[in-house]
């Protein structure tokens, strides 16, 4: 009850403090599935019943059984808060954020959460993990950190995701006898619940990266306590299952990015809460869709806690299975007979990407020499037409700037509208003969990127 009351009386203050300070979702970012400018400091809220919890735990539950690593888990959750806030406040680069993640994860390491043993799912062997110990612990902790970050681009869908988690979590500390573990688990079930009452769509407030980060580091921290105090296969492949979907998903968005040339770290548009938008579901449909992904992952995770491991290797093939069909369903591939069409066009997409990023750099230098916002727009018409496009056209309300002009009738028509307030969209227009639709599609995104960048950063500018 204490995760639940917190966040249902804390929130609200926080809501109204970020609107009134303007703290508001970056409306610039042209990849969220988020629709208006809502505050995103909801993780203030979440923390703050975390760490309630944890201080009534240390208050109430006999020292012996509160473990040794519990300071750890608490002072690592908080600096992966405080990256995630950071991150909020002021835009930090992604190499930047992943380095300060591998060091928290370290220190997670170095304070006791280790996984330590692996168990062969197919003769229940236990091994020591030697010298692998250490990087695998850092990539479990960050890998699953950055797993819940990656599903909060669509309101409600990272905050169920988590309650999920949180209940499987529950299960297995019940099942390993560990009470520390159990009540922080029962609580940000709480907490969580809570907070799907402000977040649900249509969201009033957002966990934002300071929240993702550090429920998504909690959970993965969790797990390996865990894995120590109990059984090692329901420990660990339990929470792996639960996050079935973002394992997908990211999965997909590494093959993408590498296949067409784009930074590992960098968003589009391309994930599966953008496809099922894409196919015509509300927001709300495609949370409750992607809640009941979550649900048969998870039950997936219970069938393995259940059997003790005896059921993994099939459940990781029914697990594989739901991989290819998703890559089906989803488009990554519009046919099995066409996979190695794309892996033959990836060469040029990948020239053309690098190429379209170039002149992206490019417009963002211009942005600083521009006297007026005409200027620059006359810069991008100069990008729109070395990437081969006919002409380009910027709505926003009433107003129309446009460069060049369409004609002719065989014609490829993209139109990328923004998912803020003011209902700005972007329409480029191409000769059918110049390029491939889905490369031609890539280039309307990257080049919609660049100009809402550089306008952002000649606003920035001028109110310097």
């Amino acid at each position: 009850m204490t995760g639940l009351a917190v966040v249902l009386a804390f929130t609200p203050f926080v809501r109204a403090w970020a609107l009134q300070r303007k703290f508001l979702d970056r409306s610039t970012q042209f990849h969220s599935g988020h629709t208006r400018l809502v505050p995103r400091f909801g993780g203030a809220a979440l923390f703050l019943a975390f760490s309630l919890l944890f201080l009534l735990i240390r208050l109430g539950v006999d020292r012996h059984a509160i473990p040794a690593e519990s300071s750890v888990i608490f002072w690592t959750c908080l600096a992966m808060f405080i990256l995630g806030l950071w991150d909020d406040l002021r835009s930090i680069d992604a190499r930047v954020k992943l380095l300060i993640q591998i060091g928290i994860a370290f220190w997670a390491f170095k304070g006791g959460l280790q996984v330590g043993r692996f168990q062969n799912p197919f003769t229940h062997q236990i091994h020591l993990m030697g010298w692998l110990d250490g990087p695998v612990t850092v990539l479990w902790l960050i890998g699953v950190t950055n797993l819940v970050n990656l599903v909060d681009g669509i309101d409600g869908l990272a905050a169920g995701l988590v309650l999920v988690l949180m209940i499987l979590l529950a299960i297995v500390s019940a099942s390993a006898g560990s009470v520390f573990s159990l009540l922080i688990a029962m609580g940000m079930c709480g907490a969580t619940s809570a907070f799907l009452f402000f977040n649900f769509p249509p969201a009033r407030i957002f966990m934002g990266d300071g929240g993702a980060y550090f429920l998504g580091l909690l959970i993965a921290e969790m797990a390996l306590f865990n894995s120590n105090k109990g059984t090692i296969a329901a420990a660990l492949t339990v929470p792996f299952f639960a996050l079935g979907i973002p394992i997908i998903d990211t999965s997909f968005a590494i093959i993408r990015r590498f296949l067409i040339g784009l930074p590992l770290f960098r968003a589009d548009r391309r994930h599966i809460h953008h496809r099922l938008v894409a196919m015509g579901f509300s927001q709300r449909h495609v949370v409750l869709l992607l809640y009941g992904g979550c649900a048969f992952f998870a039950l997936l995770g219970l069938a393995v806690l259940i059997q003790n491991g005896r059921l993994l290797p099939i459940l990781f093939g029914v697990f594989m299975l739901a991989m290819l069909l998703s890559a089906r369903v989803f488009g990554f591939v519009s046919g099995w007979y066409k996979l190695g069409r794309v892996l033959t066009d990836s060469v040029m997409r990948r020239k053309q990407t690098r190429y379209a990023l170039l002149l992206g750099q490019l417009l963002e230098m211009d942005a600083e020499r521009c006297a007026t916002m005409e200027d620059l727009w006359k810069e991008f018409g100069l990008l729109v037409g070395r990437l081969r496009m006919q002409g380009v056209e910027w709505h926003r309300g009433d107003e129309v700037w446009r460069y060049g002009r369409a004609s002719g009738s065989d014609l490829f028509v993209v139109d990328h509208t923004f998912r803020n307030e003011t209902g700005e969209k972007m329409l480029f227009s191409c000769a059918t003969d110049q390029w491939e639709f889905e490369t031609f599609r890539l280039l309307t995104e990257l080049a919609t990127e660049s100009w809402l960048r550089a306008a952002h950063r000649w606003e920035h500018l001028q109110k310097a």
